[in-house]
């Protein structure tokens, strides 16, 4: 079962002029199991590139820590175990979880 996390609060920020401000929201993909959530998200003015992370359930029913930017969905994996999560990313796509 394929699910995807709506983030209309969690928005990209796109400047449209002066003191205008609009929300874009963002589909996030899972790893293939029946949850997934965003924690962070950022995005560059103008919309041509944002990165999401979080957490997903995959397949096997382990949750991973996931990196989604405008390329495509990658999973972080674990530490040997069977849960990870990701919570907060900056401007290097460097991950903390």
């Amino acid at each position: 079962m394929l699910s995807f996390a709506l983030l209309p609060m969690l928005a990209l920020e796109l400047l449209q002029g002066p003191g205008e401000l609009s929300y874009d929201p963002i589909v996030v993909g899972d790893l293939g199991g029946y949850s997934a959530r965003a924690e962070d998200v950022i995005g560059m003015l103008g919309g041509a590139s944002w990165v999401v992370v979080g957490g997903s359930e995959n397949v096997n029913g382990d949750f991973h820590a996931f990196l989604e930017n405008e390329v495509g969905l990658i999973d972080l994996g674990t530490f040997g175990g069977p849960l990870s999560e990701a919570v907060a990313v900056n401007v290097f796509e460097e991950v903390v979880g």
